[in-house]
C-alpha cells in the first residue's frame, strides 16, 4: 500500500476456499519476512513460521508450519508477494524458491498487463467523457456560458466530488472568477490576487499539481483560501497565443491523479479555443449589427418625414415576436429585418419619397418596387441574406391583395407578417408629406378594421393588446407621488393621443403600404 502497510488481496487456505482473511491489513514493520522479500526482490523459504514471529505469516497459517514467499515483479520492482504454506515445518527446498520466483515473474507480468488494460480502459472512458464535454463547450459562442459549461460539466463528468473555478482577466486587468461550481456560494465576480496559485499559473503559463496548497511558496491566504480546499490541479487557459486565464479543480481529501491533470490540460486547451472563437464571433456580430444600423440610418436620412421609422418598426416587431413566444434566434432575425425593411427606398427617387402631395399612379407603382429592391440589396450580403424574404414580403396582405408577389396567409413568412403590422403602426402614427400624425386610438381601430384582410388576425390582436397596455401604463404614470409643497418629486411626460378622423383611406397615399 502507498502508506507502507500491506493488505491480503486473495487467499486459498489448505485445500479449501477461505476468503475471510481477504482485506486483512497489516504493518510491514511487523512482517519482517514479507518485508525482506519485497525489499530484496528475492524469494525465500521460512522453515518454521512459529519462530520467525511474522504477523502476516502467522495470521494466515494459524501460527505454525513452513512457507515460501516470492515477490510479484511489476516493471522491475516488487509490487506485492505470493506466499505458499504447509502445516509441517521444513517442507520447502531451493528448487521451490526457483519455481516461486518464476511464478512471481509470470504473475507480475499478468498484473502489469491488467494494470495497463485498466489504465487504457479508464483513459478511454475519460476521453469519451472529455470529448462529450468539449462538444457541449463548443456548442455555444457566448464566452461566459463556455466557462460555466466547462467547469460544471467537467466536475460532474470527470472530476467527481470536486469543486472548481475558471479565472480570467477582466476589463481592469484583474484576475476575476468567471465561473465556479461545487461551492456553497457562487464565487463568480470575486477578484483574486495576482500572486496566488491562479495568478502564478497565468503569469507563468504553466499548470500546477498540488497536494497541499498552503505549502506553496506563493500561497496567498486571502485569495487562495477562497477557492482551494485541499489537493488541487490547475491549468492555463490560452487565447490568441497568450495565457488569459486558469482553470482549477480542487477537493478536500482525495488527491488527484496524473490522469486527472492530463484531462484538465486538454479541457483548458479547448476552453481557450472556444473562448477565442466566441470573441471573434462577437466582433463579427458587432460589425454585422453596425452594418445593419448604418444601412437603416441611410434610409432614414433619405426620407426626411420618416426619420426614426425603422427603429420604431423594429421595436414593435420585437414586442410582437416575443408575445408570440418565438425563439431568441427568430426574434433576432425579425428585429434586424424590421430595421432594414425599407432599405429598397435607397433606389427610389427622393422626389417621390419626399413628395408633399399624394403620389400619382405611376409614382406609386415605382414606390411599390422598394421591397424587391431591398431584397436584391440584402441577398448580396452573405451575413444578411436570411433577412431578404422578410424584407421582400413585408407589404404582402393576409388576403393576397398586397405586393410585390400577391402572397396570402401562411405563404407570407411569419416575420414579414409581424413587420407588416409594426410598419403600418409606425406609418399611421408618424407625420407624412400629405397628412398630419394619426393617434394610437385611431391605429387600434384600424387594426381591428383590417384584421383578416391586410393583417393576420392573431398578430393584429397582439398589436392592439400592446398598444392598450402602453396606454394604461401612461395613465398609471400620472399618479406619481408628490413632493414638498404639493409638487411632484418626479418629472412627468404627458402623451396626448390625437385622432384625425378625416384621414384619407386611399391606399396609394401610403398610409398602410
Amino acid at each position: 500500500k502507498e502508506d507502507g502497510g500491506i493488505v491480503i488481496e486473495a487467499i486459498k487456505k489448505f485445500g479449501s476456499a477461505d476468503n475471510t482473511a481477504c482485506g486483512y491489513e497489516g504493518d510491514l514493520g511487523g512482517s519482517r519476512q514479507v518485508f525482506s522479500v519485497l525489499k530484496e526482490n528475492k524469494a525465500r523459504v521460512i522453515d518454521d513460521i512459529e519462530s520467525c514471529n511474522d504477523e502476516i505469516l502467522g495470521f494466515i497459517s494459524g501460527g505454525s508450519g513452513s512457507a515460501v514467499a516470492s515477490p510479484l515483479i511489476v516493471k522491475g520492482s516488487a509490487e506485492g508477494a505470493i506466499l505458499i504454506f504447509r502445516r509441517e515445518k521444513n517442507m520447502y527446498r531451493k528448487s521451490d524458491i526457483e519455481l516461486m520466483e518464476l511464478m512471481g515473474e509470470q504473475v507480475g507480468a499478468l498484473l502489469h498487463s491488467r494494470m495497463l488494460y485498466d489504465e487504457m480502459k479508464n483513459r478511454a472512458a475519460g476521453l469519451e467523457k472529455l470529448m462529450n464535454l468539449i462538444l457541449s463547450v463548443e456548442s455555444t459562442l457566448d464566452e461566459k456560458h463556455i466557462y460555466e459549461t466547462a467547469i460544471r460539466a467537467g466536475i460532474s463528468g470527470i472530476f467527481e466530488g470536486a469543486s472548481g473555478i475558471i479565472a480570467a482577466a477582466n476589463e481592469n486587468n484583474e484576475i476575476e472568477i468567471a465561473a465556479s461550481f461545487g461551492y456553497r456560494d457562487d464565487l463568480s465576480g470575486r477578484v483574486l490576487s495576482s500572486v496566488g496559485a491562479a495568478g502564478w499559473v497565468i503569469r507563468n503559463s504553466r499548470g500546477l499539481f498540488v497536494k497541499d496548497y498552503k505549502r506553496l511558496k506563493f500561497y496567498d491566504r486571502g485569495s487562495d483560501d477562497i477557492y482551494l480546499k485541499g489537493p488541487s490541479i490547475l491549468a492555463p487557459v490560452q487565447k490568441k497565443g497568450r495565457t488569459a486565464g486558469a482553470i482549477c479543480v480542487t477537493r478536500q481529501n482525495r488527491p488527484f491523479s496524473k490522469e486527472d491533470s492530463y484531462f484538465l490540460t486538454i479541457l483548458a486547451t479547448h476552453v481557450g479555443i472556444s473562448a477565442e472563437a466566441a470573441g471573434l464571433y462577437e466582433n463579427v456580430k458587432k460589425d454585422y449589427i453596425n452594418t445593419i444600423y448604418a444601412l437603416a440610418a441611410a434610409v432614414d436620412a433619405k426620407d426626411h418625414y420618416t426619420h426614426g421609422h425603422s427603429t420604431t418598426v423594429m421595436k414593435y416587431s420585437v414586442k410582437i415576436a416575443e408575445h408570440l413566444g418565438l425563439s431568441a434566434e427568430e426574434v433576432e432575425t425579425i428585429k434586424y429585418a424590421a430595421l432594414l425593411h425599407d432599405i429598397g427606398k435607397i433606389g427610389i427617387s427622393e422626389a417621390i419619397i419626399n413628395k408633399p402631395a399624394k403620389l400619382t399612379k405611376e409614382e406609386y407603382t415605382v414606390m411599390k418596387m422598394h421591397p424587391q429592391l431591398g431584397a436584391n440589396i440584402i441577398v448580396k450580403i452573405d451575413s444578411l441574406r436570411k433577412l431578404a424574404p422578410l424584407v421582400l414580403a413585408h407589404h404582402e396582405w393576409h388576403n393576397g391583395n398586397g405586393y410585390p408577389l400577391g402572397l396570402r396567409g401562411e405563404e407570407i413568412p411569419r416575420g414579414a407578417r409581424i413587420i407588416s403590422v409594426a410598419d403600418a403602426y409606425s406609418t399611421m402614427t408618424s407625420k407624412r408629406p400629405y397628412r398630419d400624425v394619426m393617434g394610437n386610438d385611431f391605429a387600434v381601430e384600424e387594426f381591428k378594421k383590417y384584421s383578416g384582410t391586410q393583417f393576420e388576425p392573431e398578430i393584429a390582436g397582439i398589436m392592439v393588446d400592446i398598444l392598450k397596455s402602453e396606454k394604461e401604463n401612461i395613465h398609471a404614470g400620472e399618479g406619481l407621488s408628490e413632493g414638498k409643497g404639493g409638487k411632484s418629486s418626479k418629472k412627468r411626460v404627458r402623451v396626448v393621443f390625437e385622432e384625425d378622423k378625416k384621414a384619407s383611406k386611399n391606399k396609394n397615399d401610403g398610409l398602410y403600404s
